[in-house]
């Protein structure tokens, strides 16, 4: 499923032209007789920075390293894995994976690849990671996939506690999941849960967060588990979503397999399933970046500019104009379903009139104006699978996802990692 979620770029004005200039001589590991150098890792840690628009400072980067460093060791055992069992990705799958990526951006074709470069970094520091994610799907499916067997019981059992919530309104869920395989690392876990939650509640965007760190099957969609209803998820998930409102997002929640952490996209009644509740919508983006620790009147500045241009602009095309003159990082969001909009964007658009703008929005990085430019009704399809293959769907990524798991966890154990750092 192709989750189209949008989440916006908004840091690399504020990124030095060089990010990784510095600490990127010398090895930072070892795996298994391969090196990750030094300047993938701190190209990586600057990527990060970009996709969850925090500040680019010392500070930041030591936070992101051993996470990073982690996440790259782990792409090294995938890619040897894959290499071992004669697996690779092809050029055509990654061109596929890069537009996939694109769309979920809004962005044109070669759009990716600008963007990166304008950020002073190499594509490669995102193909790496591409290739990785690619091979090791046809890992599982080839090695994993033939195993996992789901009862009918288990299907059944599943539906009754479905058809008990019938009525109830149905959640659209994002998520991201830390397994706690070893007891030892339990403190270690909950400590990096925490750290995650309080980069969301900073501004940084869930769906790059769960790309980079969930290890659920849903982080290649940015953690989208689409529309669920009470009964379909671990009872301790459950209880934290009914308490929770559209575009909250959950503090860490420990179930029997690891800490998950929850953003409620947005919710509905099951009749509403098939009505024009979806529209397609284009948006405008007017931004105007902060210089890292700015100054109250650095805010005040950007302020007095953002308030002009939302004053002197009455269409879509005057507040790009303006952002021109100003120096905006202005972006068209086009022809999108608004439920496919950064999650705390859709209340802010869905009550928009054409070519008319939100309040003024301070982000971590800068100062955010959106403007509604189009808006069409879109009829959904009544083409839903049926509950039970939805159901066996579910179940097969759950257990599919926790043998993937623990396929990675034995490769790490068996291989030779020296950490240099």
């Amino acid at each position: 499923m192709k989750s189209g979620i949008v989440f916006v770029l908004l840091l690399v004005g504020s990124l030095p032209s060089n990010p990784v200039a510095a600490q990127t001589l010398g090895i930072a590991a070892v795996v298994n007789e391969e090196i990750i150098s030094a300047y993938d890792l701190q190209s990586r840690i600057s990527w990060n920075i970009i996709t969850t628009n925090g500040r680019n400072d010392a500070e930041t980067r030591q936070r992101f390293t051993k996470k990073v460093l982690d996440r790259l060791i782990d792409e090294k055992l995938k890619l040897q894995e894959a290499k071992r069992l004669g697996i690779k990705a092809s050029q055509a799958e990654l061109q596929r994976h890069i537009r996939f990526v694109e769309g979920q951006l809004n962005f044109p074709k070669g759009g990716l690849s600008r963007f990166v470069s304008r950020a002073g970094l190499s594509q490669n520091v995102l193909n790496g990671q591409f290739n990785a994610d690619i091979a090791w799907n046809k890992v599982i499916n080839r090695v994993l996939g033939f195993r996992v067997k789901i009862g009918e019981e288990e299907i059944k059992d599943r539906i009754r506690q479905i058809e008990l919530n019938k009525g109830r309104p149905e959640h659209r869920i994002m998520e991201i999941f830390l397994p706690v395989d070893n007891p030892d690392r339990e403190t270690q876990i909950a400590n990096q849960a925490t750290s995650i939650v309080q980069q969301l509640e900073q501004g940084a965007s869930f769906q790059a967060l769960a790309k980079n760190y969930s290890k659920s099957p849903t982080a290649n969609r940015g953690g989208d588990r689409g529309w669920l209803r009470a009964g379909q998820l671990d009872p301790n998930i459950d209880a934290a979503i009914a308490n929770m409102r559209p575009g909250q997002i959950s503090q860490p929640i420990r179930t029997k397999n690891g800490y998950f952490i929850l953003l409620l996209h947005s919710q509905r009644k099951p009749q509403e399933e098939n009505k024009n509740v979806d529209p397609i919508v284009s948006v405008h983006q007017f931004y105007l970046p902060l210089p890292s620790n700015p100054s109250e009147l650095d805010v005040a500045q950007k302020l007095k500019i953002a308030k002009d241009a939302k004053a002197q602009s009455k269409t879509c095309k005057n507040l790009e104009q303006y952002g021109k003159k100003v120096g905006s990082t202005s972006l068209n969001i086009n022809k999108i379903k608004l439920s496919s909009l950064a999650p705390d964007l859709v209340p802010l658009v869905a009550k928009l009139k054409i070519n008319e703008s939100t309040e003024l929005i301070k982000k971590t990085n800068g100062i955010a104006i959106y403007m509604l430019c189009n808006k069409l009704g879109k009829k959904k399809k009544n083409t839903k699978l049926t509950i039970r293959k939805q159901v066996k769907g579910q179940l097969l990524n759950q257990r599919l996802g926790r043998m993937a798991q623990r396929y990675l966890r034995d490769l790490r154990r068996q291989a030779f990692v020296d950490i240099r750092l």
